[in-house]
């Protein structure tokens, strides 16, 4: 049986928060990074207690007891599932990635579906808040020029936790990596939410580039936040491009990078663009023939690429559209 040498978590020690679903001040998942640091929700979990202990479903200022009743037992006491009722559907992953510490209010699920009926309540009453504290220090945005180095690295979107800018600004984005002592490397995805329209259109993707070979991951890969592993390296070392042909800010990534060889080390480099250089490129060339031969902007556009009005709707220059 084949064995990986990549263990399913990431370094940064896991912790939990744990809180009463309630109408306290106190009934608030508030988890909290140090300054240096940002929080990657990994997961989101929902309890319910036997009736037999007497936990009120809703905590109040008159009855509560915190210590026993919102607090993880075991799997034997307390029945426990991922969130996924739809009142703050999302908001416990998406208003704490990428912070230093954010307040959610806690929630609650119905409990007939994954726990004995009549051993517990019909509603869950806590919840459970599964968190890493990930370093900024190790964290590279694809769009700026930094380089990386450590046995873990991170790469997130242009703006991150905030969505991508445009394509303009952000296709094209890349980041070399590679790894010592002939390491393979691991992608594992810590959040996935491409920008996709109503009809199922993707408009982003996160291309790997290693040896020749080109690995797509779309809109089809998303996460839910769930640390999913999505590539491994034949090799030390590729590259990762963000495609973007959505002219408005949308899409986010958040992808981990981790070595096979525990004693190696990773290097990243972020924020090379070619297809931003071939555009500052053609920029100064048009605004030279401008000067010399003072044509005007709209000529020199329209005799290219069409007229200025539909600037908007094609995509980057020798970018090809992913719908296509």
């Amino acid at each position: 049986m084949f064995n990986s040498p990549f263990i399913n978590s990431i370094k940064p020690l896991e912790q939990v928060f744990e809180a009463c679903y309630g109408v306290t001040a106190d009934d608030f998942l508030e988890p909290v990074c140090n300054i240096s640091e940002v929080l990657y929700i990994r997961d989101v979990f929902t309890y319910a207690k036997p009736r037999s202990y007497g936990c009120p479903q809703e905590s109040t200022p008159t009855n509560r007891n915190d210590s026993f009743c919102c607090r993880y037992n075991n799997d034997t006491t307390d029945c426990g599932w991922r969130y996924y009722g739809e009142s703050y559907k999302g908001v416990h992953y998406t208003n704490c990635v990428g912070r230093l510490k954010c307040t959610i209010q806690v929630a609650w699920n119905r409990t007939e579906l994954n726990c004995d009926p009549h051993i517990y309540m019909s509603k869950s009453n806590y919840m459970r808040q599964f968190y890493h504290c990930i370093k900024t220090s190790l964290i590279s945005d694809i769009c700026t020029s930094s380089t990386k180095t450590g046995n873990e690295l991170y790469v997130w979107n242009d703006g991150y936790p905030d969505t991508s800018g445009d394509c303009a600004t952000s296709s094209g984005c890349a980041c070399s990596v590679s790894a010592t002592k002939g390491s393979t490397i691991q992608v594992d995805l810590l959040d996935l939410r491409l920008y996709e329209d109503g009809v199922g259109t993707c408009y982003q993707r996160l291309v790997i580039s290693e040896g020749g070979v080109d690995t797509s991951i779309d809109c089809d890969k998303k996460n839910e936040f769930a640390l999913t592993p999505i590539y491994t390296s034949q090799s030390d070392s590729f590259d990762i491009r963000f495609d973007n042909t959505h002219s408005g800010q949308s899409g986010n990534f958040w992808i981990a990078l981790r070595e096979s060889d525990k004693t190696a080390l990773i290097a990243g480099t972020a924020g090379g663009a070619l297809l931003l250089a071939l555009l500052s490129l053609l920029a100064g060339f048009l605004r030279y023939r401008f000067r010399k031969n003072k044509v005007s902007a709209e000529d020199e556009y329209t005799s290219h690429f069409g007229t200025l009005s539909d600037a908007n709707n094609v995509a980057p220059i020798g970018y090809r559209q992913l719908t296509e």
